[in-house]
């Protein structure tokens, strides 16, 4: 499952460690758009 997380900051950090974790596709979109 893909999931995007918007404006991240520190908590969308953490959100997108612990999704990893769980096997998801992450696409964080902060100033510069990182997929992970």
């Amino acid at each position: 499952m893909k999931v995007a997380i918007v404006g991240a900051g520190k908590l969308g950090l953490n959100v997108t460690e612990a999704l990893m974790g769980s096997g998801y596709e992450v696409m964080l979109i902060d100033k510069d758009p990182v997929l992970l």
